[in-house]
């Protein structure tokens, strides 16, 4: 909302300020969302430029609530040997954050390491990855939140927000099986009934822990949430504050004010 008013504030009737307003509003976005495509077979040219509105719109919802700003680069490509999985994704590369938890040394993932500290841990080489799978008719691609959804379609908006939610941060490992724990699940605790807590996700579920799901713990636990591992066509997930939590309990800079000035 400040980048826009800074925009708008010095236009006037004269071409001058239009021009410069527009040269402002470039150099704004050039620390937005880049997206590249991976796609020697050309699977995914019929529909880039849905992919690309709906990509765009998943990532806008989510910016809208972060503090800092990076110009981040995500690679579009496709599955190859599913034909069932709609999309996976996630950050090229995780960063050493410095800390040690439990004499474990603790990293980030790039992403959102990059947001945070405006440092790009992977230089040129995009910044994180999204793969859908071949089938991309089972996706209705919206450029807007109020574009009809097709209930016989899965909605891509959706979809997106998910995966760019595992780009920023939704990534457990499990730190019994490697060296290493990351700012997301050294919060989660347990081992059949996992629990995520973090003290501001805590705060933003009513004083409770947040239910991770136990074969996924990238996944949250509720099955119409929407971080849950599943979708069915037809529906329509948007963040809400706990997401918003759990992000910033694991280090990325957001607000949990851009969910009340949407509201």
């Amino acid at each position: 909302l400040g980048e826009a008013r800074q925009v708008l504030d010095n236009v006037t009737a004269s071409t001058a300020s239009v021009v410069t307003a527009k040269e402002l509003t470039l150099d704004l976005l050039a620390d937005g969302l880049t997206l590249s495509f991976n796609d020697p077979a050309n699977v995914l040219a019929p529909f880039e430029l849905g992919i690309r509105q709906s990509i765009q719109a998943a990532w806008n919802l989510w910016e809208a609530h972060f503090t800092r700003s990076a110009p981040i680069e995500i690679e579009v490509s496709v599955m190859t040997g599913s034909t069932t999985l709609l999309a996976s994704a996630g950050s090229r590369v995780t960063q050493s954050t410095g800390e040690f938890d439990a004499g474990i040394r603790v990293f980030q993932v790039g992403v959102a390491y990059e947001l945070a500290t405006g440092i790009d841990p992977n230089g040129a080489g995009p910044d994180g990855e999204i793969s859908l799978g071949s089938n991309l008719s089972r996706f209705a691609f919206r450029a807007s939140l109020d574009d009809p959804l097709p209930t016989d379609k899965f909605d891509a908006i959706s979809v997106f927000v998910h995966e760019i939610g595992h780009i920023l941060g939704f990534s457990a490992n499990n730190r019994f099986l490697s060296n290493s724990v990351n700012t997301f699940d050294r919060y989660i605790t347990g081992t059949g009934n996992l629990l995520f807590t973090g003290p501001a996700a805590i705060a933003a579920n009513g004083g409770a822990a947040v239910a991770m799901d136990p074969a996924s713990p990238s996944h949250l636990a509720d099955s119409s949430d929407l971080m849950a591992a599943n979708i069915a066509v037809g529906q329509i997930r948007l963040i809400e504050p706990v997401h918003i939590a759990m992000l910033q309990d694991a280090g990325l800079p957001v607000s949990l004010l851009g969910i009340n000035e949407l509201a």
